[in-house]
């Protein structure tokens, strides 16, 4: 019984390992002319689809806290799955709701 508590505990952890973490660019048209916003993103597999969180601007967190805030976000949405309930305040914001251009950018970290 011990070995089987075990293996379910690896499995739940590598279940938060499996995300990728990742730098989106946002472009806006100011009054200086266009100006050019980088953030966190990390993104993962949730049943069929793809879940994208935002994890704050490359301004003010670094990789790693993002990394971290990642794999809080997706444990807390591990925890919860069977609730149906957005697990999360960015899934309250429609991201369509400015206008923008999205450039997608990888950060080569694993």
């Amino acid at each position: 019984m011990e070995g089987k508590a075990e293996a379910e505990a690896l499995e739940g952890a590598a279940r938060v390992e499996d995300l990728h973490v990742w730098q989106m660019a946002k472009e806006k048209t100011t009054k200086k002319g266009d100006q050019t916003y980088l953030y966190w993103m990390a993104s993962w597999r949730e049943g069929g689809k793809v879940r994208n969180v935002h994890l704050g601007s490359c301004k003010k967190v670094d990789h790693e806290t993002a990394l971290q805030k990642a794999r809080k976000i997706k444990a807390e949405a591990l925890k919860g799955a069977a609730g149906g309930a957005p697990s999360h305040p960015s899934e309250l914001h429609d991201p369509h709701s400015e206008p923008s251009r999205l450039i997608y950018q990888s950060t080569g970290q694993p």
